[in-house]
């Protein structure tokens, strides 16, 4: 189960939350289509969403990867991972790890915060 799982994508490993997501295409033409207002509305709820994912995704790597670092270090060991920096950290094993385990949670991490906002979510 797992091993399918995984490659649909980091919606369907949550439990008690599934999503079909029809050809993008279709889904393009749908959006279109919809009220002006109520597609700025789905568009708040997604960002919403999205935000919430990730948080869970940057709190899971501080937890289960950077335990022994201050959220300052380890702010700053995430941001340099995911923007390619090597940082104060010359393990690359651990940069991949946090690349990795951000990839697998979220997809994609075009839209991640800085360090400074990093820091203020994983402190909370």
């Amino acid at each position: 189960m797992w091993a399918s799982a995984r490659s649909q994508g980091p919606a369907r490993r949550e439990p008690g939350f599934a999503v079909t997501v029809p050809d993008i295409g279709t889904l393009i033409v749908r959006l279109v289509r919809v009220d002006r207002v109520v597609r700025r509305d789905a568009i708040r709820v997604a960002a919403a969403r999205r935000h919430q994912l990730i948080q869970a995704a940057l709190l899971r790597a501080r937890l289960e990867l950077l335990a022994n670092r201050s959220a300052r270090a380890a702010a700053r060991e995430i941001d340099d991972a995911i923007r390619g920096r090597r940082g104060g950290s010359p393990d690359r094993v651990l940069r991949a790890a946090i690349v990795g385990l951000l990839s697998n949670q979220l997809g994609y991490l075009d839209d991640l915060p800085r360090e400074a906002r990093i820091r203020q979510l994983i402190e909370k």
